[in-house]
């Protein structure tokens, strides 16, 4: 034990740092002359104060002890055995220091126990509430103002930015065997992925927290400036779920990207600086479309827009829409709690019955939720483009991408 107490003062490097020595002579019977060999060992070997433990329900032992102690460092004490001393009294027998080792734990113990029992009998949180700490006091017992100082001062950038949230989690059988090993979003177009195109892009304009919501293959997807969301229920749900799988990062402004769509930054640009609660990038047609440009696809998120989104959604034809949706959203703060309050509502009242164009929320898209909100009344602010951006929603899409992309 020595050699140990002088291995820890020989590496400490900060003057603070108190080495305790504990002797257990008395709790092994061994009597009050071991005990004090090895306290003046312990303290040869460079300890700061010794612990001096007895077994015994009186004090007698520590008093004996302390009454033939002749070194220098202070003696400290657990009267957890022998709880009827007092302090004043332990001080006379010329011990320095009290350690009250387990007592808060055991009261919180039978306050836990006691506050349980009450919550199972009343089942509600009233009835104990009062007699229970506030919050406020709990944020302020683990320094959460002073965090919240920190965070003001350090990192006012990083809060002011919105979060971007990218739904990666899908499996696409048209793809394959391009995505047999990987997710689309990490397919790579002249050295660099779908998903790195975007970070970067988001990155370049100042976003710093990067949710992805993965599935499929999800241990491919990996990047420094991510944090993941995993949806489990990838292959029997759809990307409206898939996005309610990240709401932790929906508190405040946020931006809703698809996992498959390249953009350039002046796009993006132009989505930050929307002012609407509710924001949707807009690939705008001259006119309606004629259907040159659908490419094959039986499924396209068309929109009628001005402004604002007047429809959108895989219901509307192609002769009556003057529009696609990007696969770009933003929403401010309070855009965002009214996605999120509309989705627990539907949630509640018909979770299992057709949403839109979907057979069940489950497998809803994002555009049924937004037309949910249209049909609510609430403004759905159009952010018109007419180029930068590209929907990689077909192998000739990816071809395409390959063509068009420079580096």
């Amino acid at each position: 034990m020595a050699g140990r107490i002088h291995a820890a003062v020989s590496t400490r490097n900060d003057k603070n740092f108190f080495v305790i020595a504990r002797t257990e002579a008395l709790i092994a019977g061994l009597g009050i002359e071991e005990a004090l060999m090895r306290a003046a060992a312990y303290e040869a070997a460079g300890a700061d104060a010794i612990l001096i433990h007895s077994r015994h329900s009186t004090p007698d032992e520590i008093r004996g002890f302390a009454s033939r102690w002749k070194g220098k460092i202070p003696l400290v004490a657990v009267p957890t055995k022998y709880p009827a001393v007092t302090c004043r009294e332990l001080e006379k027998m010329g011990i320095k220091i009290i350690i009250f080792a387990n007592q808060a734990l055991r009261a919180s113990v039978g306050a836990m126990q006691k506050m349980l029992k009450s919550l199972k009998e009343e089942e509600c949180i009233a009835p104990v509430e009062k007699k229970i700490v506030s919050l406020k006091e709990i944020f302020r017992l683990v320094g959460q103002p002073k965090l919240e100082e920190h965070e003001a001062a350090f990192v006012k950038s990083y809060k002011k930015s919105p979060t971007a949230i990218i739904v990666a989690a899908g499996f696409e059988p048209d793809f394959w065997p391009l995505n047999s090993e990987k997710p689309k979003a990490m397919l790579e177009i002249k050295g660099k992925s779908i998903l790195e195109r975007q970070i970067e892009v988001l990155k370049k304009t100042g976003l710093q927290r990067i949710a992805v919501v993965t599935g499929y293959k999800r241990e491919k997807i990996r990047h420094p400036d991510i944090v993941t969301y995993y949806n489990p229920d990838f292959r029997r749900t759809h990307i409206l779920h898939s996005l309610f799988c990240a709401e932790r990062e929906m508190q405040d402004k946020f931006l809703f990207l698809y996992g498959d769509v390249l953009f350039e930054d002046f796009v993006l640009d132009k989505l930050l600086k929307a002012k609407g609660d509710i924001n949707l990038v807009v690939k705008r047609f001259p006119g309606t479309s004629d259907g040159s440009s659908v490419n094959g696809k039986l499924e396209r998120d068309w929109v009628v827009a001005g402004e604002r989104v007047l429809a959108i959604g895989h219901h509307l034809r192609h002769t009556e829409a003057n529009g696609e949706f990007a696969g770009l959203a933003s929403f401010s703060k309070e855009g965002a709690q009214i996605l999120r309050q509309s989705y627990r509502q539907i949630s509640k009242k018909n979770r299992n019955t057709r949403f839109h164009n979907a057979p069940n929320l489950k497998n809803a898209q994002f555009t049924d939720l937004i037309q949910e909100l249209i049909d609510r009344k609430q403004n759905i602010h159009a952010v018109n483009v007419q180029s930068g951006w590209l929907d990689i929603n077909t192998f000739a899409d990816y071809q395409k991408a390959w063509e068009v992309t420079k580096s």
